[in-house]
């Protein structure tokens, strides 16, 4: 469940940082949309993403950006980490 709940908050970072909406998510992370919508409303009752409605689409985004900024440099320091670096 973790490794979903990064994964989906993940893919609203870039160079995805555009909002998306659930069957997006699903397709970029590989996952059913069921599986993408549970863990967002898990996200979202955290306030670490936000929705925002268009018709019947809702599209999410990062709502913290402390959060997002970590996120940026776990990347960083993960390829840092797979190119042999300390």
């Amino acid at each position: 469940m973790v490794t979903q709940n990064l994964a989906s908050f993940h893919s609203l970072e870039p160079p995805c940082a555009a909002p998306q909406c659930v069957r997006d998510l699903a397709i970029l992370v590989e996952v059913s949309e069921s599986a993408v919508s549970h863990q967002l409303r898990f996200l979202r009752d955290r306030r670490l993403v936000k929705p925002r409605r268009e018709g019947n689409i809702i599209y999410y985004t990062v709502d913290d950006h402390h959060v997002a900024t970590l996120f940026k440099e776990a990347d960083y320091h993960i390829d840092h980490v797979r190119q042999g670096f300390p």
